[in-house]
C-alpha cells in the first residue's frame, strides 16, 4: 500500500526487489513504484464485494438500529480492533466532547471491549467520561467475528463513521463503511 505523494518507506525498494510479484492495490501505487524505483508491478484493485457491503433502505436502517436498542438515536460508529494503534482512547474522548450537546448521539463500538490484546479499559474509560449510557457495543469478541451480513447491518446501523487510529495499512472498514453509504 502507498499512502500518498510523500514516498515509499524507507528501504521499501529492497522488500519489492526480492518478491516474486510485486502487486499494487491502487493504480496511483503502481505509478508511484514505477517511478520511484523502476520496478513493475501488478495492480489488483483494493475493492469491496458490494453484494456484501451495500446501504439498506431506511426502514432496514433503522430496524439496525433497533437491533441494538438505538432506536432514534443519531449513531457515530466505528469498526475496529481493541489495539493501541488503532487508538480507542481518543475516539472515545471525541465522542465525549462531540455528544455534550446532542442529547440522541450514541457511540456504537463494533469491538471488543475485553481484546486480550487492549492497551486501554475501555469500559472504565467510558466511565471516566461519564458517557457509560451513551456507548454501545455491538457485541463482537476478538475470538467469534460477525459475517457479512451482520457486518453489513452493523454499518447500516450508523449515520456517520469514525476511527481515531494513527494510521491504517488497508483501511478496510473505511471501504466497507463506505460501501454500505456511511458517511467518514
Amino acid at each position: 500500500p502507498s499512502d500518498g505523494g510523500g514516498g515509499m518507506p524507507l528501504n521499501c525498494e529492497n522488500i519489492l526487489k526480492k518478491v516474486n510479484c510485486p502487486v499494487a492495490m491502487a493504480k496511483f501505487g503502481q505509478r508511484q513504484v514505477k517511478e520511484m524505483y523502476g520496478i513493475d508491478t501488478k495492480y489488483i484493485p483494493h475493492a469491496i464485494d458490494t453484494k456484501n457491503y451495500h446501504p439498506l433502505t431506511k426502514e432496514e436502517k433503522e430496524r439496525c438500529k433497533a437491533k441494538y436498542g438505538m432506536q432514534g438515536k443519531f449513531v457515530v460508529g466505528c469498526v475496529q480492533r481493541n489495539q493501541g494503534r488503532k487508538m480507542p482512547d481518543r475516539l472515545v474522548k471525541a465522542f465525549a466532547l462531540f455528544c455534550k450537546d446532542k442529547p440522541d448521539a450514541v457511540l456504537f463500538m463494533h469491538t471488543d471491549p475485553y481484546d486480550i490484546a487492549a492497551p486501554f479499559d475501555l469500559v472504565q474509560l467510558i466511565n471516566r467520561y461519564k458517557i457509560n449510557n451513551r456507548v454501545v457495543f455491538s457485541g463482537m469478541q476478538f475470538f467469534n467475528s460477525f459475517d457479512y451480513k451482520k457486518m453489513n447491518e452493523v454499518y447500516n446501523a450508523m449515520d456517520i463513521f469514525a476511527m481515531g487510529t494513527s494510521g491504517e495499512g488497508f483501511g478496510i472498514p473505511y471501504i466497507e463503511s463506505m460501501a454500505a453509504g456511511i458517511p467518514n
